[in-house]
């Protein structure tokens, strides 16, 4: 087992989050960091109709080439991460943090339509927070910004502890704005 899913494993541990229950079992859910293997799986997932909806860039299905593009600078991006989950060794989510500003970091969620509504969300979004908080040496911010039809979305950032929602306007368009600090 590598050194970052065992951390991951106690961090689910000390967040009482392996007692969380879906279908009635017990889960746990594993991260790393995103590596070149994981291009197809993001590519999938970036494509998924629902997370087209709920972009607030383009609404237009993604080509290959260009999410090649985006994914080799995303692994050379210093002030880029991106966690993949897992749950018993399937991929079921991903998480993004972009640090926007030396103490604030975006939030961008997204979760395989296979695991949606199981009440995973809040939890992948309450460990990768917190293993991203890890990774700096800063107080960060973490921001994250929801469409109004998206109250699933909603529902579970403030369910892992995302609070101070507002309106605003975000890339010309209107939303919720949370922080987690």
């Amino acid at each position: 087992m590598s050194l970052l899913v065992y951390q991951i494993i106690l961090l689910t541990i000390n967040n009482d989050m392996i007692n969380q229950k879906m279908n009635n079992k017990k889960y746990i859910l594993e991260c790393r960091q995103v590596s070149n293997e994981d291009i197809d799986q993001l590519f999938k997932w970036t494509n998924d109709p629902l997370v087209r909806k709920n972009s607030f860039c383009n609404k237009d299905k993604i080509q290959y080439n260009e999410h090649i593009r985006w994914f080799n600078s995303s692994l050379l991006n210093g002030n880029r991460v991106i966690f993949i989950f897992f749950m018993n060794q399937e991929p079921i989510g991903q998480v993004r943090f972009d640090k926007d500003s030396e103490y604030r970091a975006e939030i961008d969620i997204s979760v395989d339509k296979e695991y949606r509504n199981k009440g995973l969300s809040s939890d992948i979004i309450k460990i990768a927070s917190s293993k991203y908080k890890s990774l700096s040496q800063e107080t960060l911010i973490i921001v994250a910004h929801i469409k109004p039809s998206n109250i699933n979305s909603l529902k579970s950032f403030q369910k892992a502890g995302f609070t101070n929602c507002k309106t605003c306007s975000y890339k010309n368009q209107q939303c919720y704005e949370l922080t987690l600090k």
